[in-house]
């Protein structure tokens, strides 16, 4: 639900709705496998100001799937995990986003992050096949990682 521009309070900052985007990730393996979700190309915390220190998530989050945000904090129940600290924790440094499924499209918005000071009132919508083919393929990749020796994780 959306309130229209004429009821929305002049304290409540506009949401900046974008067109439907193409979904996609990365993959940092140095001595460990991470992961950093793509809009178009771009890096989606990029998109937010998250540092980019701060934009990937250790493969250790999604041995289970898509790692929720109440996994890490129950205030976050509802909410999904799009990045955490450089450190590896989710605890600090950790960004999150509501989001809606539709059926065919999903929508990620209200994003928070621990690494900003002002938070990003953008929402994107992507397509529902996009999502769940990127969490299928990192949570896969996640375990074939998981199952390798310390020196093979650690390939330079």
């Amino acid at each position: 639900w959306t309130r229209s521009a004429a009821l929305r309070s002049p304290l409540t900052p506009a949401v900046r709705r974008l067109p439907m985007r193409s979904l996609a990730f990365r993959t940092n393996a140095s001595c460990g496998l991470s992961f950093e979700w793509l809009l178009d190309g771009q890096s989606l915390p990029g998109l937010l100001g998250v540092p980019e220190a701060d934009r990937y998530m250790p493969y250790s989050l999604w041995l289970h799937g898509l790692p929720s945000g109440a996994s890490i904090d129950e205030e976050d129940e509802g909410r999904i995990l799009i990045a955490a600290c450089s450190c590896g924790e989710t605890g600090c440094g950790r960004t999150t986003a509501s989001i809606t499924d539709t059926g065919a499209r999903i929508t990620l918005s209200a994003f928070f992050s621990d690494s900003l000071d002002t938070q990003a009132e953008l929402e994107f919508t992507v397509s529902a096949a996009d999502f769940h083919r990127c969490v299928a393929t990192m949570a896969d990749a996640a375990r074939t990682h998981h199952g390798l020796s310390d020196s093979e994780r650690c390939t330079p």
